[in-house]
């Protein structure tokens, strides 16, 4: 792995050691790799309760000169809860992914 993303992963890692443990949303694991960012925490709150588990892909740059890049959004696990407005979509939400296309070209 790249010294700089290892780099990165350390700062992230210390900085959740000394965080505190308060609050609906407890940040359990945060790991970067050279495709992007690995998340873990819990939920704490009276609407939704249990681990969720997030996943942001990088594509690499494409088309002309490297200025096109693709961004994915995945939550590989919801939590146990959903609040009862989401509780109908959970099987939706499960499979749905979020695609996001940049195109910086003038």
């Amino acid at each position: 792995m790249h010294p700089l993303i290892e780099m990165a992963n350390h700062l992230i890692a210390t900085a959740l050691a000394g965080a505190g443990e308060g609050g609906a949303l407890r940040v359990r694991s945060c790991a970067l790799d050279e495709g992007g960012l690995r998340l873990s925490a819990w939920v704490d709150h009276p609407s939704a309760a249990g681990e969720v588990r997030i996943v942001l892909r990088v594509d690499p740059p494409q088309g002309d000169r490297g200025l096109q890049q693709t961004v994915r959004l995945v939550v590989e696990q919801w939590p146990d809860r959903l609040p009862a407005a989401l509780e109908p979509l959970r099987r939706v939400l499960q499979k749905a992914t979020l695609k996001l296309e940049l195109d910086f070209r003038p």
